[in-house]
């Protein structure tokens, strides 16, 4: 530390307690806003869903080494197998260079308090100058509530530096980056692939590497602040209808979703206390219809309700590859399902980690103890349900 002495002890512990609730508090906090786009994974679904769409990213193994591309492998198996392992070569190190960026930019994009990570652009540990400001403050004014909202000001001008900061590096050097890594792995391809034409591959490079942009464009308009953290909703149509307008925001692509839900959501009441975690569990689970449906953007989506007695029943509704459809089998469904309902999950979302169902049911727990998500399987559509329990609200 490089500051001593008691009343210094005393200034960085008062400023450590308010930076802690404004970065930290589970309902309002910053660092609350910001999992919504980074832990939950929206970033980097945003960032992988072309890419995926195109089959140009392929998956880690149990060792932690990429596989190789068998999509299109099979759609050019008649290229020379002593062509075909270079070409191989350059795909896996390009998901592998792909996926490095993205970490390195969720890391950028998170919070640090105490130890001045140089890599994370939201750095909230107080300077000298701002030490030594909050000391004259501390020595002229008895009022709490103005050190308090004195305090808050410093850390939401640093807020301010940083959303501004994050935006212009995505703009600025992410987007370089990945426009680059695009570039030289299309020429390293043209060398590698000799006479052969694999055009198919190559206009999907071209393609994604042209509608990324817009896809970076959409992740910096995340990083505004949000005038209102507890977003009043009023009733379960119109959250509903948020939480898809938001989905198709965050995923800046246009997703066709069937809402057709019952008019008498309408007067089932939302707390606002409760609507942004009700509108991210909405979020995930959309997002996990395309992730895992194995048809990306072609999946139907459809949204349903309805309502016995003081529970709404919210039903979002995916069909499923044939591929897809051979693998979820019951035995698949049970273990989802004991992976949903740990105990610690909590913990394991904070860690990073966690698909759209466990991060869906994690916002679900928030509803209230009597809400839930359920998950099946009707022959070839998936469905996830949130149960919701309205007595807690209903007048």
């Amino acid at each position: 530390m490089y500051l001593s002495g008691s009343r210094n002890s005393t200034i960085l512990k008062m400023f450590g307690i308010i930076a802690g609730s404004y970065l930290f508090d589970d309902k309002f906090g910053l660092d609350k806003n910001l999992s919504g786009e980074i832990r939950h994974g929206f970033f980097a679904n945003l960032m992988r869903a072309r890419l995926e769409e195109h089959n140009l990213l392929t998956e880690l193994d149990d060792k932690g080494s990429y596989l190789p591309n068998v999509h299109w492998r099979e759609r050019n198996s008649l290229i020379k197998e002593k062509y075909w392992e270079e070409i191989d070569e350059i795909l896996k190190d390009f998901s592998r260079r792909f996926d490095k960026r993205i970490t390195d930019a969720e890391e950028w994009m998170k919070i640090d308090l105490h130890t001045a990570n140089s890599e994370r652009l939201f750095s909230f540990k107080p300077s000298l100058d701002e030490i030594d400001h909050i000391k004259d403050i501390l020595n002229v004014s008895e009022d709490a509530s103005y050190v308090v909202n004195y305090l808050i000001g410093i850390l939401s001008s640093k807020t301010d530096a940083a959303l501004l900061a994050v935006r212009e590096r995505l703009n600025g050097e992410f987007k370089s980056d990945i426009t680059e890594l695009f570039q030289t792995t299309i020429e390293k391809l043209n060398v590698a692939k000799g006479g052969a034409a694999l055009l198919d591959l190559m206009n999907a490079l071209v393609r994604v590497r042209n509608e990324i942009q817009e896809d970076i464009h959409t992740a910096t308009q995340w990083f505004y602040k949000s005038e209102n953290p507890e977003i009043s909703a009023g009733t379960l149509d119109r959250l509903v209808e948020i939480a898809v307008r938001s989905f198709e925001k965050v995923r800046g692509n246009a997703y066709v979703i069937n809402l057709n839900i019952p008019h008498s959501f309408g007067n089932v009441p939302v707390n606002g206390r409760i609507g942004k975690p009700f509108i991210l569990a909405i979020i995930n689970l959309l997002d996990n219809c395309y992730v895992h449906s194995g048809l990306h953007q072609a999946t139907q989506v459809s949204i349903a309700g309805d309502i016995s007695g003081a529970t709404a029943d919210l039903m979002i509704e995916n069909n499923l590859s044939n591929e897809k459809q051979e693998s979820l089998d019951e035995r698949i469904l049970d273990d989802i399902r004991a992976k949903i309902s740990r105990s610690d999950v909590s913990a394991h979302i904070r860690g990073e980690g966690g698909t759209g169902l466990i991060k869906a049911n994690h916002e679900i727990s928030y509803l209230g103890v009597r809400s839930n998500l359920t998950i099946k399987r009707m022959e070839d559509k998936f469905i996830a349900t949130i149960a919701y329990d309205f007595s807690e609200f209903s007048s």
